[in-house]
């Protein structure tokens, strides 16, 4: 999820890092429901999934790998 954050402040995509970031202090708190929260993140248009980063092609893949990862992990605990 750090990773994530990062590469999302890295491009300027300022809002999705910072809801990543909230997600990740629940998560640190213990709180079960950040993983409903991140997954709510997803899905519908202009969603985490519509986001295409100012970049080269390597960190726009290196970031679709890290947002696929996130994701499956998050459908593994839920």
């Amino acid at each position: 999820m750090s990773a994530l954050q990062d590469t999302l402040h890295e491009h300027q995509a300022s809002f999705w890092a910072n809801n990543i970031q909230n997600i990740q202090v629940m998560a640190h708190n213990s709180d079960g429901a950040c993983i409903d929260r991140f997954l709510r993140l997803f899905g519908r248009m202009g969603s985490l999934n519509d986001v295409i980063l100012d970049a080269p092609d390597t960190t726009r893949e290196r970031f679709q790998k890290q947002l696929a990862r996130a994701y499956d992990l998050a459908l593994k605990l839920k």
